[in-house]
């Protein structure tokens, strides 16, 4: 509060929310990345997807998502500024360790589940996120256990992906 009191409500909003800001103009930028490498591998048709079709569905949805997170950060910190409200309700990293975290897991995810395969390592990373995320709740495994299971039935069985296993 002390620092909306001397630069304003509205300054003091915005730079509240610079560190997810510059979060998702990381995110941003990645997604951008992975379009354009996505592109280059070519993503072939709906019938007979290409090596980049994975890769441009993630990468726009990622670019997509944080564009809206940026949105709605800026559009936060002016509305909660005229109306003079806290944005108490509104969902923040901790720090900004959290994303930091996330981003690692995310990156150091495919090595480590060619070393010790899908299964365990899939389950591992949706336990790591859920933490993150503060969800510490005793069903934390039993939720874990059911995304690895579901994405190994829709990837592996349904269709046909191999994977690390």
């Amino acid at each position: 509060m002390a620092r909306e009191n001397r630069i304003g409500p509205r300054l003091g909003r915005l730079v509240s929310s610079v560190p997810e800001l510059s979060v998702a103009l990381g995110v941003v930028t990645l997604g951008i990345f992975v379009v354009t490498e996505a592109l280059s591998l070519g993503v072939g048709s709906m019938q007979r997807p290409g090596a980049g079709f994975a890769a441009l569905l993630f990468g726009g949805s990622m670019t997509v998502f944080a564009a809206i997170s940026i949105f709605e950060q800026l559009t936060l910190a002016r509305t909660a500024a005229s109306e003079n409200k806290q944005t108490a309700n509104v969902p923040k990293f901790r720090n900004l360790v959290d994303p930091l975290l996330i981003i690692t897991l995310l990156v150091s995810y495919v090595p480590i589940m060619r070393s010790i395969g899908y299964v365990v390592s899939t389950f591992f990373f949706v336990t790591a996120i859920a933490l993150i995320f503060s969800w510490r709740k005793w069903s934390l495994l039993l939720f874990s256990a059911v995304i690895t299971g579901f994405a190994y039935v829709i990837f592996y069985i349904l269709l046909g992906v191999p994977l690390p296993l």
